[in-house]
């Protein structure tokens, strides 16, 4: 009995028409390089910032106001976002742990919930701690400045690469013409003949090249730069929260014990269930160990004391009232 021939793999066919198929569009994907570059450079100078670096001290009341009303913003949509989980778990008949602050983990879709309260906390627990640092007087330009030159660098990334492209689109097609470069015209289409010579299609090459790297350089800088501020501006929050909140008369309490329950959950006396409820969720949401599970040890040892003591004043408001 003849063998049969074996047969050719259907991956080896379709990996040989990618090839094939790359090969045919290379002059066409050159061709609309080329013509794009000039629009290239149009979106780096758009883009591309020429100012001054921000300075702390020339940072105005009118910015920093700006900026603690976007943090605000962000604030208030991510207790909007906190009440829509809980609502949604509600309508789907995923139980809530009032005492324990979440939902029952037993169904799948109580962990996903829990999970993306975690990360809702969290972020309004950052929040919270941004909008405190720029209410501090010591601080208070801090936030502000940090978004101007979150602002700059971006506009410097862009200005960098603008100019990378530039030099080198020039400097190489000077060069390819001063050597009467004589390669093969790679252009399908060729609408300028006069005006896009052979050594301007290969200098594209070298401004498209130098300048995506300069711009992605810059932005890697600029990520770096960004993690060295918040690291620093988390030292300074874990500064604030050893001193303590500022007394009445400008100076500071220090970590003397606050007795009175309604002092700690910023309430007054005569406020009602609800608000006092309301209260406590707002207090408790600042200092969750869940939302600062990723930050340092000292935040995370600190909220756990805060999230102590908000309970227990919480606890003893219920007792004295008589509510659940």
């Amino acid at each position: 009995m003849a063998k049969k021939p074996p047969q050719e793999p259907l991956g080896c066919t379709i990996a040989t028409l990618v090839i094939i198929g790359l090969a045919y569009s290379l002059p066409y994907l050159f061709t609309f390089t080329v013509y794009a570059f000039p629009l290239f450079l149009i979106f780096l100078l758009v883009f591309a910032s020429w100012t001054r670096r921000p300075e702390p001290e020339l940072i105005d009341e009118s910015q920093i106001s700006a900026a603690l009303h976007d943090l605000e913003t962000t604030k208030r949509s991510l207790l909007d976002e906190i009440a829509g989980l809980r609502d949604q778990g509600a309508r789907e008949g995923v139980r809530y742990l009032t005492v324990e602050d979440r939902f029952e983990m037993r169904s799948r879709r109580g962990q996903d919930l829990n999970e993306a309260l975690a990360n809702a906390r969290s972020a309004l627990a950052d929040v919270v701690t941004r909008i405190e640092m720029a209410q501090h007087p010591q601080h208070r330009r801090d936030h502000a400045w940090r978004l101007s030159m979150r602002s700059w660098r971006r506009g410097r990334a862009y200005r960098l690469a603008f100019i990378a492209a530039l030099f080198s689109f020039a400097a190489s097609a000077a060069l390819l013409k001063a050597y009467i470069y004589e390669g093969a015209d790679l252009l399908v289409w060729n609408a300028f003949p006069n005006l896009i010579g052979r050594h301007v299609e290969v200098a594209t090459v070298f401004g498209w090249v130098l300048g995506l790297a300069t711009f992605l350089a810059i932005r890697r800088s600029n990520r770096l730069a960004a993690e060295r501020e918040n690291g620093a501006s988390e030292r300074h929050a874990d500064v604030l929260d050893y001193i303590g909140p500022q007394s009445g008369d400008g100076g500071y309490q220090g970590n003397i014990e606050i007795d009175d329950p309604y002092l700690i959950l910023n309430v007054s006396p005569q406020a009602t269930i609800p608000e006092i409820k309301a209260a406590y969720r707002l207090a408790i949401v600042k200092c969750h160990p869940d939302t600062v599970a990723d930050r340092s040890k000292s935040i995370r040892e600190a909220a756990e004391a805060e999230a102590q003591r908000v309970n227990a004043a919480y606890d003893a408001i219920r007792n004295e009232q008589g509510f659940n």
